[in-house]
């Protein structure tokens, strides 16, 4: 029984330790998550969630983390309140400028207000005096309007508006998106996509193409873009010997230039904080922290700019995928094919789950079409850079491109029609999260009962 109670003992002393190595933080992030859903969509599931991760610090014996996080929901409550507009159904005529734009429509401030202007298409930074009325976004089709403008920061939209253009932007920023801008067919649709981090209203048909194929996520502008970057950038000054403390600036100069470009991506941005956080642990806390907690801690950074930024889909999908590779590399497998299945494994299930969700169905053959256009976007990425000043090389380049996407999506044949509820993926990653814990701890256990047996033997 002695034996027993220590192994019993032994076990939760390291799943204890294991939950805090990746949970802790991440526990903190969901835990704000819940707190402002509770407050804009009020369900006694958020409720119960936000308890329970409580419940779970408390189980850690994480007080520290309690308090941060309760430090942290006074700010995000304070910040949401600011974000809840004081105007509604009221004529206005004000100038304004272009803050934000999105392929059917631009953004713009207002007394601390961020106003969403349907069928406008300047660029940001360009001045315009507007009139209409103020008044709270409705649905009025299948698509989600309420919950896309909330994912932007935004809870008003201007009704029938008459907008003059004062004065174009003439940054530097609006002048490379110019550059970038084409008349061709083909490469208006994909230049873009892949160098601005937009899908003009033309791609439409090419965006669902790449959707259907489960492919669209290599074409988002997101951290997979910052380790191109990285590995290029990289690459080149260790052939010519440059030492890091001059180009590990200079790279981070290009993603914060990178950043202001995409007009702060959510998915750049992500990758963006992600990569400074592992930068500066390394530089000033002698990597206090792993990788997992760096994940979260960014994803708090971020909910700070919107709280609401969490009714982005590709967002959500992006920090899980990410949370994925990064707890299955941290584990310890004894082979590492075990570790790829495992990874291949779980990535395509929460793949399928957000696609499914996201676009009422799932294409099976979307795994396959992952491993072949995935070193294929290298391919296509460093083409279209190289002959950028040739808009003939460049439009083949994307025709025979965009058409090959469809003609492969002609052949996609396993498709199922589904649409999983969010309750079914919220039970998904609790489980998720449980498997990755045993694994650890089961690891972990085993290299110890085989450390202490090779001892054994070294002693006789």
């Amino acid at each position: 029984m002695k034996r027993i109670g220590v192994k019993i003992r032994s076990w939760f002393w390291n799943t204890k330790e294991a939950a805090r190595k990746f949970y802790s933080w991440l526990a903190v992030f969901l835990g704000l998550i819940f707190l402002i859903l509770t407050v804009d969509k009020f369900n006694f599931l958020w409720i119960i969630l936000l308890f329970f991760l409580i419940f779970f610090l408390i189980i850690l014996s994480e007080f520290k983390k309690i308090l941060i996080f309760m430090f942290l929901a006074g700010i995000f409550l304070i910040i949401y309140w600011l974000m809840t507009p004081k105007i509604d159904n009221q004529a206005l005529n004000f100038e304004a400028k272009v803050v934000d734009k999105v392929s059917f429509g631009n953004f713009v401030e207002y007394k601390s207000n961020k106003i969403f202007i349907r069928g406008q298409n300047q660029e940001i930074g360009t001045n315009l005096w507007i009139s209409g009325v103020l008044s709270r976004p409705r649905n009025q089709s299948d698509f989600d309007l309420v919950t896309y403008l909330k994912s932007k920061g935004s809870l008003l939209v201007l009704d029938n508006p008459k907008v003059t253009v004062l004065e174009t932007s003439k940054n530097i920023f609006t002048k490379i998106r110019n550059f970038f801008k084409t008349d061709g067919r083909y490469s208006k649709q994909l230049i873009p996509m892949i160098f601005l981090a937009e899908t003009p209203p033309e791609a439409n048909d090419f965006r669902k193409w790449l959707v259907n194929l489960g492919i669209y996520q290599i074409f988002v502008i997101s951290g997979f873009h910052i380790n191109l970057f990285k590995k290029a950038i990289f690459g080149v000054s260790k052939a010519f010997k440059i030492k890091p403390f001059i180009y590990k600036p200079i790279f981070f100069t290009f993603l914060l230039f990178q950043l202001f470009l995409f007009n702060f991506a959510v998915s750049f941005l992500r990758g963006f904080i992600f990569w400074s956080l592992i930068e500066i642990n390394k530089l000033f806390l002698n990597k206090k922290l792993n990788k997992i907690e760096l994940l979260s801690i960014s994803g708090i950074v971020i909910l700070s700019t919107n709280p609401l930024i969490f009714y982005s889909i590709g967002f959500v999908l992006t920090f899980t995928i990410s949370f994925v590779i990064l707890i299955i590399n941290q584990i310890s497998f004894s082979k590492k094919w075990h570790k790829f299945i495992v990874q291949f494994l779980f990535i395509n299930f929460f793949s399928a789950a957000f696609s499914a969700f996201l676009n009422s169905q799932y294409n099976f053959i979307a795994p396959l079409n992952v491993a072949l256009f995935t070193p294929f976007f290298t391919l296509l990425y460093t083409s279209l850079f190289i002959f950028i000043f040739n808009p003939i090389i460049i439009e083949w380049i994307c025709k025979s491109f965009i058409q090959t996407v469809e003609y492969i999506n002609d052949f996609q044949f396993l498709t199922w029609n589904i649409r999983p509820s969010l309750s079914f993926l919220l039970f998904s990653c609790i489980i998720s999260l449980i498997c990755f814990l045993s694994l650890e701890v089961t690891i972990t256990l085993s290299r110890k009962k085989f450390q202490q047996s090779q001892n054994l033997k070294i002693l006789k």
